[in-house]
C-alpha cells in the first residue's frame, strides 16, 4: 500500500517542530502530503480569553505560526501540506 498522505501534531514546541521535519522527511520519500494538525483545549486555553479583547488576537497568531513557522520544515522540503486547527467545544 503505497503512503499518500501524514497526520502530524504541532503546537511550536521543540519536540513538535522534530515531528514536523520527521514527517517532512517521510513524506518527501513517498510523495506524500501531510496535514498538520493543532488542537485548542477550552480547560487550557480558557485564560487566554481573558479579556475578551484579546481573544482574536492570539487565536490569530496561533494559526499565523501554524501556516508558517510550524510548516517550515515542509516548505523546505517542498512538501504539499495543509493545516488544521481544532477547537474542543
Amino acid at each position: 500500500m503505497k503512503l499518500t498522505s501524514l497526520v502530524v501534531g504541532a503546537d511550536g514546541s521543540p519536540a513538535s517542530r522534530r515531528a514536523v521535519t520527521w514527517a517532512a522527511d517521510r513524506a518527501a520519500e513517498a510523495g506524500a502530503s501531510v496535514v498538520v494538525v493543532t488542537a485548542l483545549d477550552v480547560n487550557t486555553q480558557f485564560a487566554r480569553d481573558l479579556p475578551p479583547t484579546g481573544m482574536e488576537n492570539w487565536r490569530e497568531a496561533l494559526r499565523r505560526d501554524l501556516r508558517t513557522t510550524w510548516v517550515a520544515p515542509l516548505a523546505d522540503a517542498g512538501v504539499s501540506y495543509r493545516t488544521l486547527v481544532v477547537e474542543d467545544s
